[in-house]
């Protein structure tokens, strides 16, 4: 009786050891994963810049075709809208000296026409 007494024992200091371990490891896994959140809340939040730069921006439609430039160049600046085969239509132009040129290819009332004919304006408004 002496012997099963022993052997019960021993199976259940076994099992409480087994337990132990478990326990141990569930523990050290939830401490890892709370120290993981902690350190991934240090981190600066992401920011989003509100100023795009560039010395040229192309619109482009659907199809790919470029509709709208603005650009800069040795200090001058250019806007232009083009039509859906790429052509400028209309455009604007400050030189570096501040000369200021806008005109376009239009037909009568606006409406573009087979063969353009260029108006170009002074800022007077001077053809």
């Amino acid at each position: 009786m002496h012997g099963q007494t022993v052997d019960a024992l021993v199976r259940r200091l076994e099992r409480l050891e087994g337990e132990a371990r478990r326990w141990k490891g569930a523990v050290g896994v939830i401490l890892a994963g709370l120290a993981a959140l902690v350190l991934m809340g240090q981190a600066a939040p992401p920011t989003m810049s509100r100023v795009v730069e560039a010395e040229k921006f192309v619109l482009r439609d659907t199809r790919g075709k470029a509709r709208a430039w603005l650009e800069s160049s040795n200090g001058a600046v250019n806007l232009a809208l083009a039509d859906k085969e790429e052509r400028s239509r209309v455009f604007l132009y400050v030189e570096a000296d501040g000369a200021v040129v806008a005109g376009g290819l239009v037909g009568p009332l606006g409406g573009a026409m087979p063969d353009p004919v260029p108006g170009i304006h002074d800022v007077g408004g001077v053809r």
